[in-house]
């Protein structure tokens, strides 16, 4: 009974209800994966909490988002009408936060779409990629830092 709420939509596609579950699931454990590869990599200006809350929520949003969109080019339109404004009313963030959140938006394009193994196999490759670069500290550079101490004197205002 609960399985056919899922098997029909107004665009003639079909959704089962293992096939929403398997996804869901999918999109949650990969996005749980990018945040914890995103915390063990990479020191933010944002808190690392809701960070990570949206690193492993945004693909379970896509997708739904994807399934429902379907094979429905006027809902396809008003999707991409929706992320153009979330893009603009949001702040730009540092170019490695934005690889993430493309990253987790790609995983859940993926699910959504049903090509599981596009998603996890793509997740893999961009999060070992991701941990291998931080390891060799790639782009990086030797920070020096330097102590200036300034000693004024006290009587410098009393002349």
């Amino acid at each position: 009974m609960l399985n056919s709420i899922f098997t029909t939509t107004s665009s003639g596609t079909g959704v089962t209800l293992p096939t929403f579950i398997l996804e869901m699931v999918t999109a949650m454990l990969l996005g749980l994966v990018t945040a914890l590869v995103y915390l063990k990599t990479y020191n933010s200006r944002v808190s690392p909490q809701k960070f990570s809350f949206t690193l492993v929520l945004l693909p379970v949003v896509i997708a739904v988002i994807i399934m429902l969109v379907g094979n429905n080019v006027a809902r396809a339109f008003s999707l991409a009408g929706v992320f153009s404004m979330i893009r603009f009313r949001s702040a730009p963030g540092d170019p490695a936060e934005i690889t993430y959140v493309l990253m987790t938006m790609a995983i859940g394009l993926a699910s959504g779409l049903g090509y599981l193994a596009y998603a996890v196999f793509s997740a893999i490759g961009l999060l070992v990629a991701m941990l291998l670069m931080n390891v060799l500290n790639f782009g990086g550079h030797e920070i020096t830092d330097q102590l200036l101490k300034l000693t004024v004197p006290e009587d410098m205002y009393d002349k």
